[in-house]
């Protein structure tokens, strides 16, 4: 979970809302300088299904009992990350897509990828979690390999190009959602042919409007929407935290990208 801060109240938003906003990104981009994305639909899928392992865990979270509100994403230990949420990413997205299964398991063994070899980090659960991811995607390229359909799109490159995409989409959508008052330059993103950086930047200290350069869309702008539930007060344990998180108003939010 993660937090907007109003003057009313903290926007709760689900990591599978800001997947939802991955995936409006996903399907806004690509003009000639950013270059086309394939296979598309999976592609797009798996921007919107990222964090799908975060299915089972968000309607009932954990406790920040300091902040009074649910831990964001940040705050779990290791045993959630990797036991409850990135172990069954990939076979829970496997039950619509095997390319887009993979590449969410891509962006899980990503995340973790600095570990490898290391067998005491993250509680001793991160190379155990690498190896299985490992296997589950050497049998997913397999199998799609002899697909006539996705063939083209197995390669090595193409592959890390689209899973590059998908870790792009997941920080985009982090700035926006969170409302970033910083600009935040990301370095190497995977242009047409060519890697660049890209700046997001927020626009006259407005949360809501944001601009990007260079500019990657199809449109001449792109609006974005999700929503999440109003938090106007603070809960001591977790019992009270569901029943007031379940029954909290929700709140829409609108977002406008332009180019820089």
């Amino acid at each position: 979970m993660l937090f907007r801060t109003f003057e009313d109240g903290t926007l709760a938003i689900t990591q599978t809302t800001h997947a939802w906003v991955s995936g409006q990104l996903a399907r806004a981009w690509g003009n000639e300088l950013s270059g086309p994305v394939e296979p598309r639909e999976a592609v797009y899928l798996a921007a919107e299904q990222h964090d799908i392992g975060w299915l089972n865990r968000e309607p009932e979270p954990a406790l920040n009992s300091e902040a009074g509100r649910p831990r964001s994403f940040l705050e779990l230990p290791p045993e959630t990350h990797l036991g409850e949420i990135w172990s069954h990413a990939g076979r829970m997205a496997l039950l619509t897509s095997r390319y887009a299964a993979l590449l969410v398991s891509m962006h899980g063994t990503n995340l973790y990828g600095r570990f490898r070899g290391d067998p005491e980090a993250a509680n001793g659960l991160a190379q155990p979690f690498l190896e299985t991811q490992d296997a589950f995607q050497t049998d997913l390229i397999a199998s799609l390999r002899e697909d006539p359909h996705y063939a083209p799109y197995v390669t090595d490159d193409v592959l890390r190009r689209n899973q590059r995409l998908v870790a792009l989409w997941d920080r985009l959508s982090l700035d926006i959602c969170r409302a970033t008052s910083h600009p935040d330059r990301i370095e190497e993103v995977p242009f047409a042919g060519v890697d660049l950086p890209l700046t997001i930047a927020p626009i006259s200290d407005d949360p809501n409007r944001f601009s990007i350069a260079p500019w990657p869309f199809a449109s001449h702008h792109v609006n974005l929407i999700f929503e999440g539930r109003l938090l106007r007060e603070q809960f001591t344990d977790e019992a009270a935290l569901h029943a007031g998180l379940a029954s909290a108003p929700w709140r829409s939010v609108s977002v406008r990208i332009d180019p820089a």
